[in-house]
């Protein structure tokens, strides 16, 4: 099993602007509240505001595909998604079935592995093929063969 998309960051850029936007907009308002009062009590729920969308942004840019270097020195975190399945890349089964040899999707049309030898008009339109010789004979699937 394998994946057919490509590995993608877990929170979209979008959902980080959304929470970095909302984060402003609650400490424009927080400071607004604490210079019309002067009440600095207000500031109390600043963390509130800001949290959200600094876990999100800090979350993106930490996060790294397992193959690559950290951004930033030996912090990373590993949570990259795959666009096919939104399955994790780390820990997380296949969802499409590949072949070990040509890592094409099985059934996609063009065989790589073959369970006898091609006749000679197929040999020379193939290319990269291997010849897996089964211990059994092979019946033909004949208007023939099925009336019996």
């Amino acid at each position: 099993m394998g994946h057919n998309g490509k590995l993608g960051q877990k929170y979209s850029k979008t959902a980080v602007g959304v929470a970095v936007a909302g984060g402003l907009v609650g400490v424009s308002a927080l400071t607004a509240v604490t210079v019309a009062t002067g009440a600095a009590e207000a500031l109390i729920a600043l963390p509130v505001f800001v949290t959200p969308g600094s876990m999100l942004a800090g979350h993106r840019f930490f996060n790294t595909p397992s193959t690559s270097p950290p951004p930033c020195g030996p912090v990373r975190i590993n949570d990259m998604r795959w666009s096919c399945c939104k399955g994790p890349e780390i820990g997380g089964e296949g969802c499409t079935p590949l072949c070990d040899l040509c890592d094409s999707e099985w059934g996609s049309g063009a065989p790589c592995v073959l369970i006898r030898n091609p006749d000679r008009g197929l040999q020379g339109q193939m290319e990269n093929y291997e010849v897996f010789i089964k211990n059994h004979d092979l019946v033909e699937n004949t208007p023939l063969a099925n009336s019996t």
